[in-house]
């Protein structure tokens, strides 16, 4: 009788818990979306900028002409172009077509000599062993 008790008693738990369970999801279904009365409102959003920042920077490489520094650049960059027309052709490189895959290996088959089979025989007895630990 005991037994038929808390069975019962534990049915009804089960039967709380599941009924709870799903007044729940019932919750959940209702609560999703905007009711009317939260879609006539009126709703105030301001706007606002943050501050901008930089993720990458590269200084330009450019130079006005009236700037100072513009006399300066210009002459560096004769100094390079000279460097770079007097480097045409004191280089040891030639146009010409090159082979640049490695030759494939062959193999080579050397005979080797067989294997044997030989039988041999040994007997060993009690006192040969304790002979030999002697």
């Amino acid at each position: 009788m005991h037994s038929q008790l808390t069975s019962s008693l534990m049915e009804t738990s089960e039967d709380e818990e599941a009924k709870k369970k799903e007044q729940e999801k019932q919750d959940k279904k209702a609560k999703k979306g905007l009711t009317e009365r939260d879609l006539d409102q009126v709703v105030d959003i301001e706007l606002g900028e943050t501050n901008t920042f930089d993720l990458l920077f590269i200084p330009s490489s450019l130079v006005q002409n009236d700037a100072e520094e513009y006399t300066v650049i210009a002459s560096e960059n004769k100094k390079y172009e000279e460097l770079k027309s007097n480097k045409v052709g004191s280089d040891s490189y030639m146009q010409r077509g090159s082979q640049t895959l490695n030759l494939t290996l062959k193999s080579k088959e050397i005979p080797k000599p067989k294997f044997e089979q030989e039988s041999k025989d040994l007997q060993a007895t009690n006192w040969d062993i304790d002979d030999a630990s002697k």
